[in-house]
């Protein structure tokens, strides 16, 4: 089902300097984001004493997250010394793993990547709807060894009806920017949106681009 909202969340992922997290912040994102424990191939990850110092940047009533690839239950336990409110497994994560790592840290929230390819591939909200917070839904470039970041949109259609089934919120997410995110929510209904390279010049966030990325995912939610 489509879950109400009176405004698209927006969320801002792989900052990796100071500069990063003022743009994201004055530009109006309800949640920073960084990007640890890569196993794939991405070019804008940091270590976690330098997510940490970034994270702490971060002031009052803004979200707080980190996105992982990482699978084993140690490792992602480890990210509960950050100063965060929610983490986002973004690798091929055991359903098992989930209620272990909601009895350690139940202070976190819990999002999973669901990658969108096509429809000839249509994946769906389950097991996960009933393990954890939310849902990403990202696209992925296999061919690059990408799970996330990739700057490419999939089929569109595919995410709306992953929203449809959904009990649980679902942030959409791959390729988006500030001239394609409003047809995107138009598109998919989704309860919030995610962005990485949308709104970065030079490998920066910047302060504009955030601005209008936020705005346009806004600008048409009560038609």
């Amino acid at each position: 089902m489509t879950l109400p909202t009176l405004r698209i969340r927006t969320s801002i992922c792989a900052n990796q300097t100071h500069q990063d997290v003022i743009a994201c912040v004055e530009g109006g994102a309800d949640a920073i984001g960084v990007l640890v424990q890569v196993r794939h191939r991405a070019e804008d990850a940091v270590d976690l004493a330098t997510a940490a110092e970034l994270l702490r940047r971060v002031p009052p009533y803004v979200g707080r997250y980190a996105v992982t690839h990482a699978t084993a239950v140690d490792e992602i336990l480890d990210l509960a010394r950050l100063p965060i409110d929610t983490i986002q497994l973004h690798g091929d994560v055991d359903p098992a793993t989930i209620p272990v790592l909601r009895a350690t840290t139940p202070h976190i929230r819990l999002l999973k990547a669901i990658h969108v390819v096509d429809d000839r591939d249509t994946p769906t909200s389950e097991p996960w709807s009933s393990l954890v917070d939310g849902l990403v839904l990202d696209s992925v470039n296999y061919t690059e060894n990408r799970i996330g970041g990739t700057g490419l949109t999939h089929d569109w259609s595919v995410s709306a009806g992953i929203v449809k089934e959904s009990l649980i919120p679902v942030i959409l997410a791959g390729g988006l920017r500030p001239e394609n995110v409003g047809e995107a929510v138009r598109t998919v209904r989704p309860w919030g949106v995610n962005v990485n390279s949308g709104v970065e010049r030079n490998g920066a966030k910047i302060l504009d681009l955030v601005e209008g990325f936020v705005r346009s995912a806004n600008a048409d939610i009560n038609r």
